[in-house]
């Protein structure tokens, strides 16, 4: 168990954890999905030379968890704390991140194919 308060700075956004007021999650967290995406994309296509297939199956579905989590704690940012989320988007710089959100999700369909969506010819 932590003592006292713990923070980690992320531009503008501050997660702050045991007795603090805000957890706020921001944007560019979603690039760890991306990350891992083809980390587990990699595994898969290693499992053709007789790697353990199941490491890349792990890592996709921690991805898949990972991405839930993110989404959902990103998603009541913006209900809950609409004027961080509002200040992140109008950000000259955090405001790119933003795009990660769409892209992580339409990235991490590849972590739910099969893996034989892989194979090559």
């Amino acid at each position: 168990m932590l003592e006292g308060e713990f923070t980690v700075w992320a531009g503008e956004n501050k997660v702050v954890l045991n007795g603090g007021e805000s957890f706020l999650i921001p944007a560019s967290f979603f690039s760890m999905i991306l990350g891992l995406v083809g980390l587990g994309s990699c595994w898969r296509v290693a499992a053709k030379w007789h790697l353990p297939a199941w490491i890349g199956e792990a890592i996709m579905l921690l991805t898949v968890v990972i991405w839930l989590v993110l989404l959902l704690l990103y998603v009541s940012k913006w209900l809950w704390s609409g004027a961080d989320a509002l200040a992140e988007f109008e950000h000259p710089v955090l405001c790119c991140f933003i795009g990660l959100v769409p892209v992580s999700t339409v990235i991490v369909v590849l972590a739910i194919a099969p893996s034989d969506f892989y194979s090559f010819p």
